[in-house]
């Protein structure tokens, strides 16, 4: 796993310099900031970088956090970050586009079927899937993009139980970790973006 990490963080830290080093060949903009307007309100903030690779390709990274020890008396604290690549239809920043994406997670929270019991989890989660999207220009340097991720998410927790004097794992029988693998959306939304 660590060996897979360092790879491609290793991958992207190349593909990212050939894209800086491309805008300092050419005037066009080629880079984006991005932020989520669909999770702002709820200070959860999904902000992400964007650089162009080539006419209709790029790369981005972004992360979503979840700050939220106690949401309606539920742990609500997620911590995520993700690699992806694109490819534009048209051209870049412009129109439909579609890519894979891979991320990590880490989290404490009680998923829906728990909410009200005073049960958590903590752990990590891996994810593995495909963006598509769309997106378009608004003004000279600012745009937006509404885009969604599908895929696996493979998560790896522990059970934890709160009562007045302390926290106890509810599992029966102790295991190294607990597992759950879903096939789900796990990114969306409407994101303002600004090009430099």
């Amino acid at each position: 796993m660590r060996n897979l990490v360092k790879k491609i963080s290793i991958a992207g830290i190349c593909l990212f310099s050939h894209g800086f080093y491309a805008q300092e060949k050419s005037s066009e903009l080629s880079n984006k900031v991005k932020i989520n307007l669909l999770s702002l309100p709820l200070a959860m903030p999904n902000i992400a970088f964007e650089t162009k690779l080539s006419p209709h390709y790029s790369m981005q990274i972004s992360s979503f956090i979840s700050p939220w020890k106690s949401f309606k008396n539920n742990h609500l604290q997620a911590y995520m970050g993700f690699l992806e690549g694109r490819y534009y239809f048209s051209q870049f920043g412009e129109k439909w586009f579609a890519g894979p994406n891979i991320g990590v997670g880490v989290f404490d929270i009680a998923k829906w079927n728990y909410w009200n019991s005073g049960k958590f989890q903590r752990g990590y989660s891996i994810f593995f899937g495909v963006t598509g999207g769309y997106a378009w220009k608004w003004k000279k340097n600012l745009g937006f993009e509404t885009f969604i991720s599908v895929g696996t998410s493979q998560g790896f927790y522990h059970g934890y139980e709160s009562t007045i004097e302390n926290i106890n794992r509810y599992e029966k029988t102790y295991k190294r970790w607990n597992r759950s693998g879903e096939f789900i959306p796990y990114q969306g939304g409407i994101m303002l973006t600004y090009s430099l």
